[in-house]
């Protein structure tokens, strides 16, 4: 039997650029679409090969499918911990089945072999209006389809308070932040350094963008004298698990015509949160929904 190796490969990489790019949107992960191809590429490669290789064989193509998910979740998330990877692998294993059944139906009724071996140039020609038309659609989804549904996300408006300073906030509120309260009992959101820069002595916002870690803005809060104000919190999500350096300070909440004022711990990113847009702060809903009295 004749194995076109051009199209074997066509069909696993658009396959797995799609499980990976769903499963990150699923998992609220971002990532460039640099590394997003790359793993893609990486995968397609060396999938073609084994199923050429060991064309036939089912406990192969197990082994393989076994050996591509765990290559594609440690390649493209990292995570740090196993909880966290079969996490991942389940919600990626997940998106392969329904990939994989829609690529069953699609060649199950096609003409696809015919085409190959009786009309090799016009197929050349499909392929080639196919794979622009699915880079096409792959652009719009990234660029323009997430950007629509990131704005009907909810955002409310806050304040910033850290003693005499203070700085306004628009905070996005995310049903997947899992962050709730500090050891302190303080609820967490997280912070662009750019949104709350007018907090902080002028020393420190210069210094602070050479901080490439949480240990780093702590060391440089001690030089500055104001650690006491700064506390460490660790988290672990489904996207990945690290530190972050928090302010200590107050926040008024606006939200659906009320006002609370809560103490919070500000982890600071040092960046901007989205790129293009204005949202300069995230809070978990099921926190929000707490400091506001629901249910």
């Amino acid at each position: 039997m004749k194995i076109y190796a051009d199209m074997l490969f066509s069909i696993n990489f658009f396959m797995d650029l799609f499980i990976i790019y769903a499963s990150a949107v699923m998992l609220r992960y971002k990532n460039g679409i640099k590394r997003t191809v790359t793993v893609a590429f990486a995968s397609a490669f060396m999938g073609s090969a084994f199923q050429i290789v060991f064309y036939g064989s089912a406990v192969a193509n197990v082994m393989l499918g076994v050996f591509l998910l765990g290559f594609m979740v440690k390649a493209y998330f990292k995570p740090r911990e196993i909880r966290i990877f079969m996490h991942q692998s389940s919600v990626m294993l997940m998106v392969s089945f329904f990939t994989a059944g829609f690529f069953v139906w699609l060649s199950g009724y096609s003409n696809l072999k015919y085409f190959a071996v009786n009309y090799f140039s016009f197929t050349i020609m499909v392929f080639a209006v196919c794979f622009t038309a699915a880079l096409g659609i792959f652009w719009l989804w990234h660029k323009k389809i997430r950007q629509i549904i990131f704005e009907r996300k909810k955002y409310i408006d806050a304040e910033l308070f850290w003693g005499e300073n203070k700085t306004d906030i628009r905070v996005f509120v995310d049903s997947g932040c899992m962050l709730e309260k500090s050891p302190g009992g303080r609820s967490i959101i997280i912070v662009s350094f750019f949104e709350i820069k007018s907090l902080l002595p002028h020393g420190f916002v210069v210094e602070i963008a050479e901080c490439k870690m949480a240990e780093d803005i702590l060391a440089l809060a001690q030089n500055y004298g104001i650690s006491d104000d700064f506390e460490m919190i660790s988290f672990s999500t489904a996207a990945g698990a690290g530190n972050l350096a928090c302010l200590k300070c107050r926040c008024n909440f606006r939200c659906d015509g009320k006002k609370i004022m809560a103490d919070v711990s500000a982890g600071i990113f040092v960046g901007n949160l989205f790129a293009g847009n204005d949202c300069g702060g995230i809070i978990g809903a099921e926190e929000l929904n707490n400091l506001m009295g629901g249910d």
